[in-house]
């Protein structure tokens, strides 16, 4: 049989998507979901992004001033004025029956929680791509107001970063660089399997292998939650790759969150995998 490693990374994990895991319809909860695939195939492994200061609705608000002032002016450029809000609805450590769920699971193993950005907003942009356009000190600062964030939720320390938007800058690589943080970041979710692909924003990268890129180790990611097949699987095991699985833990401008028809097609992946390779579940912060 042969050898394959099979990760999942569940991106933008945080208290505005989990109130459905306790206090609410826990059965129906996206975590208590994925919980329910960790018990059915023993060792399997979830690994949760978490934006430690998640700021989804400034995001939104920001959005229509954005199309609002473009219109207007007919350029994209940096609004004049417009600046981080700091709400703080979402702060981890402000949603302390969400951290002790995650912390119980981590304990079992079933999760591990990494860094997915402070705030999953760009305040320049107002988009996703929190990084972008920022300078060495301010994308330091905002990895380290993460590492804290997580350090006061008493959450294990941080490995590795999803950046948001999938934007990554040399600037965000240098900090990562110095911290010894670990990067989630070529994407491959074409059917086509490539040795290299050009994902979020760093050029000619693995899709298929842990590799160093400016002196960050980086994990891809190849296989979506939602059209991940079995012949692609097969494909990345032939050329000796990892099988990275792609996942939003809701379906929020994206197509791959955790709900029952996705979460069949990973079951599906699980059973053959188990049937015909030796599999090894690993954590991103595991991945060599």
């Amino acid at each position: 049989m042969k050898k394959v490693k099979i990760l999942m990374g569940v991106d933008d994990t945080n208290p505005k998507f989990g109130k459905n895991d306790f206090g609410g319809n826990i059965e129906n909860g996206k975590l208590n979901q994925l919980i329910e695939v960790c018990e059915k195939f023993p060792g399997f492994k979830v690994t949760h992004f978490v934006p430690a200061k998640y700021q989804l609705k400034e995001q939104n608000f920001f959005r229509k001033i954005k199309k609002k002032y473009y219109k207007i002016t007919n350029q994209e450029k940096k609004i004049p004025g417009l600046i981080e809000h700091h709400g703080d609805e979402f702060l981890l450590t402000k949603n302390k029956k969400w951290i002790n769920f995650i912390k119980k699971q981590i304990r079992k193993k079933y999760f591990s929680a990494e860094m997915h950005g402070l705030t999953h907003l760009n305040e320049f942009k107002a988009d996703a791509q929190e990084f972008l356009n920022l300078t060495y000190f301010e994308t330091e600062k905002k990895i380290n107001k993460s590492i804290e964030i997580f350090r006061k939720g008493g959450l294990p320390k941080p490995k590795v970063l999803a950046p948001p938007g999938w934007s990554v800058t040399e600037n965000l690589l240098k900090v990562l660089r110095k911290k010894k943080i670990m990067i989630a970041g070529s994407m491959m979710n074409s059917d086509e399997v490539t040795y290299k692909s050009n994902g979020t924003g760093i050029q000619n990268v693995s899709s298929l292998k842990v590799e160093i890129i400016n002196g960050v180790k980086n994990i891809p990611r190849n296989w979506d939650l939602k059209n991940g097949t079995i012949e692609k699987a097969k494909k990345i095991i032939k050329l000796n790759g990892i099988i990275s699985i792609h996942s939003h833990i809701e379906n929020y401008g994206v197509k791959n969150g955790i709900n029952e028809k996705n979460l069949k097609n990973l079951k599906d992946l699980l059973r053959w995998a188990e049937k015909n390779c030796k599999v090894n579940y690993t954590h991103f912060r595991e991945a060599k």
